[in-house]
């Protein structure tokens, strides 16, 4: 079933930088970034979205070198054993008072396709969105956001496991986004907890919360490189993704409508809906 696995993860020196300056080297996912905080994030000159949104006439080229430098300047570093990276967001929905916790954990999972029923979609994706991210993952050849994906475990064994190890210690990254959601990161690197994890999830599925297109892009390319080696069996890094993996019983996981905009309906269907509406509400 799911595969989970620990990885060296690479984020950006808090030697250079230190904990406080944290969240402004931080961006939203690419597809929910608007023109007037593109603007404001690509002020700061080491802003990860230099690269997640840094296609110019050449593609993403320009942005791969740029990213590839921080690694090299020690910007970026990558820490020495694998883990598993525990993360928190505190946030409150709108202007309501009470403040949410929703905790998860970062890790590699392999890939599968949807046929499986191992991973499993939800919406359907559009091409040329795939294809843009695509054109970024050939060019940095690395995971750069996260795939939001849930699982079931009624009996909160990993959420444990995870309260367990948020230790100010282990303790990555602690920063507040332009949205007011505070963001914790803690590594997990105890060998005898990250065996639980893996273990507990191997018999389990995934559903993907958000992500389709970085998860169908990760799949076209590993299937691009897999063409290139020579021993098809051969375990290869392109057939894990990074992903966010949080417990559909997690008290902080929240889902909410989506607000649409319905138009040119014939007035015989609009009339009296919201004394429908309402009656429904009522039952």
């Amino acid at each position: 079933m799911a595969v989970v696995r620990p990885f060296h993860g690479f984020h950006y020196s808090l030697e250079r930088f230190g904990k406080d300056a944290v969240s402004k080297l931080m961006a939203p996912p690419y597809d929910v970034i608007s023109e007037k905080d593109q603007k404001m994030l690509e002020q700061g000159p080491h802003n990860i979205i230099h690269v997640t949104l840094g296609k110019n006439g050449s593609g993403y080229t320009d942005a791969a070198h740029l990213f590839h430098s921080w690694i090299q300047e020690g910007i970026i570093q990558k820490d020495p054993s694998p883990c598993f990276y525990i993360y928190e967001q505190d946030y409150r929905v709108n202007s309501h008072p009470d403040e949410k916790k929703r905790t998860g954990f970062m890790g590699l999972v392999r890939l599968e396709d949807y046929e499986k029923r191992i991973i499993m979609p939800h919406e359907k994706t559009m091409p040329k969105y795939s294809l843009d991210r695509l054109d970024l993952l050939r060019s940095t050849r690395a995971n750069l956001e996260q795939i939001f994906g849930v699982y079931n475990d009624s009996t909160g064994k990993i959420d444990a496991i995870l309260e367990k190890n948020k230790k100010d210690d282990k303790l990555l990254f602690q920063f507040q986004d332009f949205q007011g959601t505070i963001h914790k990161i803690w590594t997990l690197s105890d060998r005898k907890d990250i065996e639980q994890v893996r273990l507990f999830m191997n018999p389990r599925t995934i559903i993907i919360a958000d992500g389709h297109h970085r998860y169908e892009t990760s799949m076209m390319y590993r299937r691009e490189v897999r063409e290139r080696t020579e021993n098809p069996l051969e375990d290869i890094p392109e057939d894990y993704v990074m992903m966010t993996l949080i417990n559909i019983k997690n008290p902080g996981l929240l889902i909410l409508p989506t607000h649409r905009l319905i138009h040119s309906l014939p007035e015989p269907q609009v009339k009296g809906f919201f004394d429908r509406a309402r009656q429904d509400l009522c039952r």
